[in-house]
Formats: structure tokens, C-alpha cells, sequence
């Protein structure tokens, strides 16, 4: 049974990153051109030219936990 739990866990954690990378993709293509969302072994990274520049002056970079909400 823990078993069962433990797979639906990770299922639902799955799709919830899933839809993370899909709703920033969406933002980040209307707000952010240049910047890619990509993920791997459960990190959502964000990667485009001078990023770490760009996220201490733009200030839609500063609030991307925003539109996860």
C-alpha cells in the first residue's frame, strides 16, 4: 500500500513540475524573450544570455515565483 502512495506522490510532483515549466515557458515567451525553461532531475533552470545580469535589473525576473500562483 505505501508502495501505491509513493507512486501517486511522485505522479502528482511530476505533473505539477510539468505545469510549472509550462506556465513560466508562457510568461517567459511574452515577457522574457531569450530565456529558456528546462528541467531535469526535479530542478526547473532558467537559461538565456546574461541572465544573472538581467535578474538584478529586470524586474519581471525578480517576481517569476509570482506567476506560479
Amino acid at each position: 500500500m505505501m508502495e501505491r502512495i509513493e507512486a501517486r506522490g511522485r505522479a502528482r510532483a511530476e505533473a505539477a513540475a510539468e505545469a510549472a515549466v509550462r506556465r513560466l515557458e508562457a510568461e517567459l515567451d511574452e515577457h522574457l524573450p531569450g530565456v529558456r525553461v528546462s528541467r531535469s532531475q526535479g530542478v526547473i533552470r532558467l537559461t538565456g544570455r546574461r541572465l544573472h545580469r538581467r535578474a538584478m535589473t529586470d524586474p519581471a525576473l525578480r517576481w517569476i515565483a509570482g506567476w506560479l500562483k
